[in-house]
């Protein structure tokens, strides 16, 4: 059973990093994990007709399986070494923990996303707004990327287009536009030339 543990830590561990690793890079630009469990299964049930299924459908993202795989795996071996020669009690105790921790991170998911799409933020607030890249932006709008900004008292993410060259991860921006909606364009602050001072006696 210690094996199980073992390598569900180092299995989770290593695909949380390395999920971690692309984001920071930009490579799962376009791409998003948790966007796994809304492929359609074909069963002999329809568990978007029920309300329970459709919610265990939402928990279960990449991102909660994950922490959840690790923790069963951590607390696996934890439990071992309290209670050696209770592999049974082992085991239940630590897919007990896997299994909370997973509703917990799944709900927590759901319940940022709910505040990201909510109907009540207005985009087009966020002109003049200030933010940080949060996955690089292409450069001569060849591409999006995405940018966190705070919007009517709560941090938004948002994709991103930009005129100018390619913007960097942690790249503090500007919005200068809304292209469409959830699509902003941006400039790097830093591209942005101060007021000459003829313009400041205007």
């Amino acid at each position: 059973m210690e094996d199980i543990y073992f390598y569900s830590v180092v299995i989770g561990g290593a695909l949380m990093l390395i999920q971690v690793l692309l984001s920071m890079t930009g490579l799962l630009d376009g791409f998003d994990f948790d966007d796994l469990p809304d492929t359609d299964f074909d069963a002999d049930f329809d568990m978007a007709e029920s309300s329970w299924g459709s919610h265990l459908v939402g928990v279960l993202s990449f991102r909660a399986i994950l922490t959840g795989v690790t923790v069963f795996g951590l607390v696996g071996i934890a439990a071992s070494k309290q209670f050696p020669g209770s592999d049974i009690q082992n085991f239940m105790i630590a897919v007990a923990c896997g299994l909370g921790v997973l509703y917990l991170v799944g709900w927590l998911i759901q319940a940022l996303y709910q505040l990201k799409y909510d109907g009540t933020v207005n985009i087009q607030r966020a002109i003049g707004t200030q933010g940080t890249v949060y996955l690089k932006i292409p450069g001569k709008n060849s591409g999006k990327g995405k940018v966190s900004i705070p919007l009517q008292e709560r941090m938004m993410e948002y994709e991103a287009m930009t005129a100018d060259d390619e913007i960097v991860t942690g790249t503090t921006i500007v919005v200068t536009g809304v292209l469409s909606p959830g699509v902003l364009e941006v400039k790097s602050v830093e591209a942005i030339a101060p007021p000459t001072s003829e313009e400041l006696s205007l």
